[in-house]
């Protein structure tokens, strides 16, 4: 264990009963640093809380409550009791120790107890009278919300604050008369009188303190009975007809992922109840408290005229949160380095449980279709970070967040139970959930127990795939007698990443060939020289596939011929990335894409299509080309709206319509789309389509736009969604000054507690029609990155920078985050790591190189 870091000047002492102040050991650092938590997961077994909060019914009143810590103590004599709570000093009343007053040190983000007289092997209780903090607690006018990942639970409460260290949890609630709230427990008592209604919830089973939550306001709560169990879901939509529509597809898709769950882990639901919040402009797609988890409300009420990726979306977070109850709730990671360990296996059993639901879906492609794209646009750049991520002190775990956990580790996982076979690996996952049930593992435990079930070196295969950045070159090359598959490291370093490719050279659509992949090259016997060949046809093969010229030529021409949407699919990934590599001419990738929107009819691969036609657009071309696509575009995809094409394909092209239309004609249609005088068949349009037909119709500051939003804003009946449209709306001012000033008044941590308006907001500030007023956000924008870290929440950071520099594409852009980034070579690490993410594409639209020099400091180096 190292020595304890980071001297605090400013010790405040609270002291009872007059007793003597000492100076405490200099040793607690801000956040919580993994010496402190290896010291209490050492000393601190049997833990228990009892949580009392009163929650007032103004907003500008703050929530007070008492906290009771009880513990067994393991520790030796000398040893500090050292809890977590931000601003201790501010909040804290008083302490007591097993009833008696003690003096307490707020020491940082701390509350010390300094040689407290505890007897080891016995039990103990700290009671802790404070008032909470408001960074977590997501306080509206008339609800609230907790949200404590990764590591703000102590934001508001007095808590031991690191994963390994789980609880039991009582909670009891205290709030305004007419509120409802849900809890991770069940409701076990209730009284209202005076005005006030009191609330307590039966204990929990042992959790994390990241997953205690509750929620409480005006809430309409609907109830179902699926398989046996009640299940209940809390909202706030005013919309009766958009609940109906909805209601029952959400409670069929949480049954339909807990009885697929129970059967493929064989434990029964391990909670004692399931309950969900829709909870508007919520932060993430959802967030997985056991008994009360919490979806962004648009997520789950879809629009009356949803598209396949919206649906899919629907059932794929359903699926994933409740694949946490077992894969991150009931079995958790030790430490956030591993938090990897549970989102990977929440999206990589999401795509296996939605499958049932939607039996016309070509699922292996729509897997590559979620997954390879956002995870090679982290794995191209030099931010590129690996998928298990050294991590000293929790305040920094929110940067692990991403592409590379989301959406590369799945597919990382795939190929380990290809590697495996899907029964060892499935037997292997059972023991794992079935040895650390209600406690903690790390990725080593559960790569052991899979190396025990098979014959390979998979500690070896997770060296370079889980901790290691970037992703393979595979270069394909053909000789008189063979067809060469040729594997180098990007980096230089040697790497060589173990895997099978699935190859298609032309012919039947499923007639692949798989080659091991486990050195520097593999080949197959040459074939037809004149035939393409596609080495990730599987749609599971991963890197940046560097296809010969015959090969990309091939696949261009006959691109939307080929005979299976898993070939289309991948060739188009494959395509798109030798554009980006400089092997394909960007106006060539942009009559591909017009080629898809015009003739590809599976909608995954459409609206794929439609979403990279819709970066180039605006990303590649400077505005007088844009002006001279535009209209190509435009007709295009009004052609496929008219189309008999099926209603979700069409819904696509029209919201991609609504962003790229520039013309006068294509402003005219969203404005007949807007006003209703004109409509599209079999695809009415809901007020959240109207809303941003308004927006997207201001930003191009049509005539009369102003007014246009005014009678928005009248039309807006849902009063969460009206208070978010107040919000962006002024990043759509056409005077540069009053963004200006709008943008100014972001620095405030207050005004960026709704981070999805906020978002929204500086997309619209960052517009590609607005960039040239916009260059001066960019780098006011990244000095605020660190506070935005900070004060936000894990999505934030990445989110903010994307949506700074997402607009942009020129040079003058380029040179500002330079600029930036070089001023500050000790610049934090992982932040740096997200702005070199979001820069990337900037600079290949900018059409310049990264710089020559050293290689770029790895996610989590000094």
């Amino acid at each position: 264990m190292r020595r304890w870091r980071g001297a605090v000047a400013g010790v405040v002492l609270l002291t009872a009963c007059g007793g003597e102040t000492t100076d405490p050991a200099a040793w607690v650092e801000p956040g919580i640093s993994s010496e402190l938590a290896e010291l209490r997961q050492r000393t601190i077994s049997d833990l228990r809380y009892h949580l009392a909060l009163s929650v007032p019914t103004s907003r500008a009143e703050p929530l007070v409550g008492r906290m009771l810590v009880r513990f067994r103590w393991s520790g030796v004599a000398g040893e500090p009791l050292v809890l977590d709570l931000m601003e201790p000093a501010a909040r804290v009343r008083a302490v007591r120790l097993d009833g008696n007053p003690v003096t307490a040190a707020f020491v940082a983000d701390h509350i010390v107890l300094e040689s407290p007289p505890l007897r080891a092997g016995e039990t103990h209780e700290v009671d802790v009278e404070f008032t909470a903090g408001d960074a977590s607690l997501n306080r509206n006018d008339d609800y609230l919300y907790t949200l404590f990942v990764p590591d703000r639970a102590h934001f508001a409460i007095p808590v031991f604050d690191q994963p390994d260290l789980k609880a039991r949890l009582t909670l009891e609630l205290d709030i305004p008369e007419g509120w409802e709230a849900v809890a991770n427990g069940s409701e076990q008592a209730r009284e209202t009188d005076g005005g006030r209604t009191r609330l307590r919830f039966t204990e929990t089973a042992p959790i994390s303190t990241y997953l205690f939550a509750f929620a409480t306001g005006r809430f309409q709560v609907e109830t179902r009975v699926r398989s046996g169990r009640t299940l209940r879901m809390f909202h706030r939509e005013t919309d009766a007809d958009k609940v109906r529509r909805n209601v029952e597809d959400a409670f069929d898709l949480h049954d339909r992922a807990l009885s697929w769950l129970e059967a493929y882990t064989e434990i029964p639901y391990p909670f004692e109840k399931y309950d969900f919040v829709l909870v508007p402009a919520f932060q993430y797609g959802g967030m997985e408290h056991p008994g009360a988890v919490f979806y962004r409300a648009d997520g789950l009420l879809l629009d009356e005229t949803p598209t396949q990726n919206q649906l899919l979306g629907r059932a794929s977070v359903i699926a994933h949160e409740t694949a946490h109850m077992w894969f991150g709730d009931l079995v958790t990671m030790a430490w956030f380095d591993d938090v990897w360990l549970k989102e990977v296996f929440a999206n990589f059993m999401a795509a296996k449980i939605v499958e049932p639901s939607f039996p016309e879906v070509d699922h292996a492609l729509r897997f590559l279709l979620a997954h390879h794209p956002a995870a090679y646009a982290i794995d191209r750049t030099p931010g590129a970070n690996p998928i298990l991520q050294p991590l000293e002190n929790l305040r920094e775990a929110g940067t692990l967040y991403g592409p590379i956990i989301y959406q590369k580790a799945p597919i990382v996982m795939k190929h380990l139970e290809r590697r495996m076979g899907a029964e060892p690996f499935r037997r292997g996952l059972v023991t794992y959930l079935d040895r650390y049930r209600f406690g903690n593992a790390r990725w080593d435990d559960l790569i052991a127990i899979l190396d025990d079930n098979s014959d390979e070196d998979l500690r070896a295969w997770s060296r370079v795939w889980v901790e290691e950045p970037g992703r393979p070159t595979v270069r394909v090359e053909r000789t008189t007698d063979a067809i060469v598959f040729r594997q180098s490291d990007p980096s230089g370093e040697g790497r060589l990443w173990p895997q099978y490719l699935d190859v298609w050279r032309g012919g039947a659509a499923d007639a692949l060939e798989t080659v091991a992949l486990d050195g520097a090259e593999a080949r197959l016997p040459a074939g037809d020289p004149t035939s393409p060949l596609l080495p990730m046809a599987s749609g599971i093969p991963y890197g940046l596939f560097e296809l010969d010229d015959v090969s990309l030529a091939a696949l261009a021409e006959g691109l939307f011929d080929l005979p299976r949407p898993l070939l289309r699919g991948a060739a188009w990934l494959s395509i798109w990335d030798a554009g980006l590599e400089g092997r394909v001419r960007r106006d060539r990738l942009l009559e591909l894409a017009l080629e898809g929107v015009r003739r590809e009819r599976n909608e995954l691969i459409f609206a794929r299509v439609a979403s990279d036609l819709d970066e180039a657009f605006w990303r590649f071309l400077p505005p007088v080309a844009r002006a001279e696509w535009a209209p190509r575009v435009e007709a295009a995809l009004r052609a496929r709206i008219d189309s008999d094409d099926p209603v979700t394909l069409r819904a696509t092209a029209l919201r991609t319509l609504v962003s790229v239309a520039t013309t006068d004609e294509g402003a005219a249609f969203l404005r007949g789309l807007w006003e209703g005088s004109v409509d599209v068949r079999g695809v009415p349009l809901s007020e959240n389509d109207r809303t941003r037909i308004a927006l997207e119709l201001a930003v191009r500051e049509v005539d009369g736009w102003e007014a246009l939003l005014d009678r928005e804003a009248e039309r807006i009946t849902n009063p969460d969604r009206q208070q978010r449209f107040a919000f962006v709306r002024q990043a759509l001012d056409a005077d540069g000054e009053a963004r200006a000033t709008f943008f100014l008044s972001l620095a405030e941590p207050a005004r960026r507690e709704q981070e999805p308006w906020v978002l929204q907001s500086l997309s619209y500030l960052n517009h590609p029609l607005r960039q040239r007023s916009a260059l001066g956000f960019v780098t006011p924008s990244l000095e605020l990155l660190e506070e935005v870290q900070r004060t936000g929440d894990i999505f934030f950071p990445a989110g903010w920078v994307g949506a700074v520099l997402g607009g942009h594409n020129t040079p003058e852009a380029v040179a500002e985050v330079d600029a930036f980034l070089a001023a500050r070579p000790a610049y934090p690490p992982r932040l740096r790591a997200k702005i070199e993410q979001a820069l990337d594409p900037l600079r290949r639209a900018a059409g310049i190189a990264w710089p020559a020099g050293p290689a770029p400091v790895a996610d989590g180096d000094a």
